[in-house]
Parts: C-alpha cells; sequence; structure tokens
C-alpha cells in the first residue's frame, strides 16, 4: 500500500475496511464454515476456512503470514483436509489469485485447474476412488 501512495494514517483503516468487507461476506455466504487459526510451535501462523458441504469441501481460505511460508505448513494443513475429504470421497475446491504461487503448492498435491478467468484460478482435488470409479464406468468427473 506504501508503494500504491496510501498516506500512513489511511493504510490501517483500509485493511480494516477489507477484512470486515471479507469476513462479512464470508460468513454471510458460508455460516456453517469452520474458521481455525494455523499453529507452528505455538505461534499463530495462519488462518484455514473450510466449508463442509455434503458434497465436498470448499476451503473459502488459506493464509499464512509471510515469514511463516515455503517452511511446509500449508502441506500439512492441506494433506489433513486431504485425508478428510478422501475417508469421505469428497472432493475439495478452492480458488486462488491466478499465477499465484501457491498454486504450485496446490498442482503438487494433486488439485487440478478447472477454470481461470484471468483474475481467479478455480482448482479441485479429487479422491483417487471417485476418479478410478469414473474411469470404470467410462466417464469422468468433472
Amino acid at each position: 500500500m506504501e508503494a500504491a501512495g496510501f498516506p500512513a494514517e489511511m493504510r490501517g483503516a483500509f485493511v480494516a475496511m477489507q477484512f470486515n468487507a471479507q469476513t462479512t461476506h464470508y460468513t454471510q455466504h458460508y455460516p456453517a464454515a469452520e474458521w481455525s487459526i494455523i499453529e507452528c510451535d505455538g505461534a499463530r501462523v495462519g488462518r484455514l476456512i473450510v466449508h463442509r458441504a455434503e458434497d465436498h469441501f470448499n476451503v473459502i481460505d488459506i493464509a499464512l503470514m509471510p515469514e511463516y511460508r515455503g517452511r511446509g505448513i500449508g502441506t500439512v494443513v492441506l494433506r489433513e483436509l486431504i485425508a478428510e475429504a478422501s475417508a469421505r470421497l469428497l472432493p475439495i475446491q478452492l480458488f486462488a489469485f491466478s499465477g499465484e504461487h501457491a498454486i504450485q503448492l496446490y498442482h503438487r498435491l494433486g488439485f487440478a485447474d478447472v477454470h481461470d478467468d484471468g483474475l481467479h484460478t478455480e482448482l479441485v482435488w479429487r479422491p483417487a476412488a471417485v476418479l478410478d470409479k469414473a474411469a470404470s464406468a467410462g466417464n469422468f468427473p468433472t
């Protein structure tokens, strides 16, 4: 925000306004979502917001503080969610900003790009059992 010319006295208010708008949106559209704090060695390092619907999981938000990125924390968190979804034979959906570095992580964990509108990339992870069943039936889920 400094590079964009925001005066110092406006930055805090702008960030608070954005946070409040995002929180309002998430709670209105996903009232049953689970909000979790991600911790590492007792320190609060990020958050995870997941909506567990009957037919899929939706990762609404996963964020780590910059100094904790690249340490494998996100991988551990997502692998735990993948294990849970796999046990229930449910896909996981998430959106990321197009070109975001985290997309590489999602791909390594088996997420596939579904759609990219130039701003956001939609990715989906599907359990192997669902893919095997679709392949044996001669079709693939979208």
